[in-house]
C-alpha cells in the first residue's frame, strides 16, 4: 500500500482508538462505581442471608416454629436480593469486559495500522532519498553539459574571431594585389560600365567601376572590397585616378 493509505487507515485507526477510550473510561467512570457498590451489597446481603438462616435453624432447633419461619422468611429475602445484585453486577461486568475488549481490538488494530504506516513511511522516505539523490545527478550531469556546451561556444566565437583576424590580416596583405588588379582593368572600362567583379575567393570579392572627378578634371577608378563574411560590418574603398596614385584610402560601413 502507498503512504497516503496506510497513512489514513492509520488516522481512522486511531480516531476508534479514541471513541473505545473514552467510552471505556466513561463506563468506568458510571458503571466502576455502581459495581463496586454492588460488591460491597452483595457481602452485605450475603451476611446477613447467612445469619437469617442461621437464626431460623436455631429457632427450629429451639421449637419455635414460628420465630424458624420468620427468619427464614427473611433469609429468602436477603437470598432474592443477593441473587438480584448478583445478575446486575454480573450484567454491568460483562458490559465493562465487552468495552474493554472493543478497545484491546482498536490498541491492537492501531498499531499494527501503526507499524504498517512506519514501514510505508520508511520505504517512502528511502524511495524521496533515492529520487533527490537520481535528480541531484540528472542535474549535475545537465550541468555540466551546460558547461560544457558553453565552453564549446566559447571556443567557437574565439575560433571565428581568430579566423575573422587571420582573414583580415590576410586582406590586408593583399590590398596592393587588388589595387594592381583595378589599375589594369581600369583603363579598359569607359565611364558607363556597371560595377563588375573583377576577382573573388573565399573571403572577398573585388568590385571595379571607372568614374569621373570633376575637381581635376580627370577618370578616375572606383575600387570596392567587400568581404564574404556579413558579419563583418564594413568594407574598403578606393579611388585612383589616372596617374595611378591613391586618392582615397577608406573603410565604410555597410549598408
Amino acid at each position: 500500500m502507498t503512504r497516503d493509505i496506510t497513512r489514513r487507515i492509520r488516522g481512522q485507526k486511531k480516531d476508534w482508538l479514541d471513541r473505545c477510550f473514552e467510552r471505556t473510561r466513561s463506563l468506568q467512570n458510571t458503571h466502576g462505581q455502581r459495581i463496586d457498590w454492588l460488591k460491597s451489597e452483595s457481602d452485605s446481603l450475603y451476611r446477613q442471608m447467612g445469619d437469617a438462616f442461621e437464626r431460623s435453624k436455631s429457632a427450629y432447633g429451639m421449637r419455635d416454629h414460628a420465630g424458624a419461619s420468620s427468619w427464614g422468611a427473611q433469609g429468602r429475602q436477603f437470598q432474592a436480593r443477593l441473587r438480584e445484585a448478583n445478575a446486575e453486577k454480573g450484567r454491568l461486568i460483562e458490559i465493562m469486559k465487552a468495552a474493554q475488549a472493543e478497545f484491546a481490538k482498536a490498541r491492537d488494530d492501531y498499531r499494527k495500522a501503526k507499524d504498517e504506516d512506519e514501514r510505508a513511511k520508511e520505504k517512502f522516505n528511502e524511495r524521496l532519498a533515492y529520487l533527490k539523490q537520481q535528480s541531484a545527478k540528472e542535474r549535475a550531469t545537465k550541468r555540466s553539459e551546460r558547461e560544457a556546451k558553453a565552453k564549446q561556444r566559447q571556443t567557437a566565437r574565439e575560433l571565428a574571431h581568430a579566423n575573422r583576424e587571420r582573414r583580415r590580416s590576410a586582406i590586408e596583405q593583399r590590398r596592393s594585389e587588388f589595387i594592381d588588379i583595378a589599375r589594369r582593368r581600369s583603363r579598359r572600362l569607359n565611364t558607363t560600365s556597371p560595377r563588375d567583379i573583377q576577382a573573388q575567393d573565399d573571403d572577398v570579392y573585388v568590385k571595379v567601376k571607372n568614374g569621373y572627378d570633376r575637381r581635376s578634371d580627370e577618370y578616375t577608378t572606383d575600387i570596392i572590397i567587400a568581404y564574404r563574411d556579413k558579419r563583418i560590418p564594413f568594407h574598403h574603398h578606393f579611388v585612383i585616378d589616372e596617374q595611378g596614385r591613391v586618392v582615397i584610402d577608406e573603410k565604410r560601413q555597410n549598408r
